[in-house]
């Protein structure tokens, strides 16, 4: 999250190319309440943290927690 933070306040700075910044999760979410929520930034979230929290789930039921 701290790395994400930080490519968006120093990409604009440093003039980073933006296919870098598009790394962000910020650049990605943006500002609903300026701009309104973009459906299919927010889909792509979405759908990643779907992933991270089924892979998660995933490795607990396999790990070993008596050993």
């Amino acid at each position: 999250m701290l790395a994400s933070f930080l490519v968006t306040l120093l990409g604009p700075i440093f003039h980073w190319p933006d296919i870098m910044r598009q790394l962000s999760i910020f650049e990605h979410y943006g500002a609903p309440l300026v701009d309104g929520l973009r459906l299919l930034h927010v889909a792509s979230l979405l759908a990643v943290a779907g992933v991270m929290v089924t892979a998660a789930t995933w490795r607990f039921t396999r790990k070993d927690l008596l050993r």
